[in-house]
C-alpha cells in the first residue's frame, strides 16, 4: 500500500467517523483534505470565489476565517463542519471550585471583623461553615458566583 493510499484511507476514516480535533488543527485538516483529493489551492479558490492567496491564508491562519467560509470550504469536499465544545473538567467541579473561592472570600471578610472583636470561631467551626456555604452556593449557581472582588 502506498503512502498516498494510506493517507487517503486515514483521512477518509477520520472524516467519516467525525473524529474531533482541536480548533488550531483545522487548517492542517483542510490542507490534508485538499491534498488527499489532489486539488490545488487555485481550484479551491475558484470554487469558493476567493483568491488563491486567500486560501493560503485560510489554511495557515484560521483566525482569519469565519464559520461561513469554513462551511463552504468543507462543502467542496462533500463534508460538513461540526463544532463541539469540550470541557477540560466537569461543569459540576468548576461550579464547586468557584463556590469554594466565593465562600472563602465571603467568610474572610466576616471572620476578619469577628477576629478584631475577638469573636472568631475555631478552625473546625470555620471549616464546617466554609463547607456549608460552599454547598449552598454550588446548589444554585448564578452570576454572583463568578463575581471577582
Amino acid at each position: 500500500m502506498s503512502i498516498k493510499s494510506l493517507k487517503l484511507r486515514q483521512i477518509s476514516e477520520s472524516i467519516k467517523s467525525g473524529t474531533s480535533f482541536p480548533l488550531e488543527k483545522i487548517g492542517q485538516r483542510l490542507i490534508d483534505l485538499r491534498k488527499t483529493l489532489g486539488m490545488s489551492q487555485k481550484q479551491v479558490a475558484l470554487k469558493l470565489g476567493i483568491t488563491r492567496q486567500a486560501v493560503t491564508k485560510l489554511e495557515k491562519n484560521m483566525e482569519s476565517a469565519n464559520l461561513k467560509t469554513l462551511e463552504k470550504y468543507t462543502a467542496i469536499f462533500k463534508c460538513r463542519l461540526l463544532l463541539g465544545i469540550v470541557s477540560s473538567e466537569p461543569l459540576e467541579e468548576m461550579i464547586r471550585k468557584q463556590a469554594r473561592k466565593t465562600a472563602e472570600r465571603m467568610l474572610a471578610r466576616t471572620h476578619a471583623n469577628m477576629a478584631l472583636e475577638k469573636q472568631a470561631p475555631g478552625r473546625k467551626a470555620y471549616l464546617e461553615e466554609l463547607d456549608e456555604l460552599t454547598r449552598e452556593l454550588a446548589q444554585n449557581p448564578d452570576s454572583a458566583l463568578w463575581e471577582e472582588d
